[in-house]
């Protein structure tokens, strides 16, 4: 998985975007905020190279460590980032962080 990403910083509603190139097909692709997880949808292009997305709700303030979690059709899990999480949050936020959210699965 080469990226993801959220916009806007922070908002009651924000959309999140992850792309996932591989040779295996991505059969389960969620985003992972604070320990809920919500599903993504393919966008753009196909299960082996594409754009997925969802809209999260419930961050307009504070600070909420997410991360994105596919599952390709071997049953490997891959996460991004791979370490830490990103922050969806304001400016103390930090973007990345050693800690990881709780976990939905």
């Amino acid at each position: 998985m080469p990226s993801g990403t959220h916009y806007p910083r922070q908002a009651p509603a924000v959309d999140v975007w992850a792309n996932w190139a591989a040779p295996v097909l991505a059969v389960e692709a969620t985003v992972d905020v604070d320990g809920a997880c919500t599903p993504l949808v393919l966008r753009r292009g196909t299960p082996t190279n594409g754009a997925w997305s969802a809209t999260v709700t419930g961050a307009g303030t504070g600070c909420h460590r997410h991360l994105f979690r596919f599952t390709d059709a071997s049953g490997a899990v891959v996460t991004y980032p791979t370490t830490g999480s990103l922050g969806i949050g304001d400016a103390a936020c930090a973007d990345w962080d050693a800690s990881r959210p709780p976990g939905c699965d």
